[in-house]
């Protein structure tokens, strides 16, 4: 769907359970899944690790308190 293609248009494979974990927990409009995509892109290569649940639970809760 459109998480895995934003995914694969920045060069990143992410594994399907990933995108489950992601699409159970946002609102599925195309700008929030860009932004936060971009966010977790951003926050994996500055931690320099791959975009797994333990990293996404992590960033997930930080993108929505920095939308708050």
């Amino acid at each position: 769907g459109l998480l895995m293609k934003l995914f694969l248009d920045r060069g990143l494979k992410v594994n399907k359970t990933v995108i489950k974990y992601i699409l159970s927990r946002i609102e599925r409009t195309y700008d929030n899944a860009n932004d936060l995509v971009a966010y977790i892109d951003k926050k994996a290569l500055e931690a320099n690790r791959a975009i797994t649940i333990p990293l996404v639970k992590i960033e997930i809760e930080n993108f929505f308190l920095r939308k708050e």
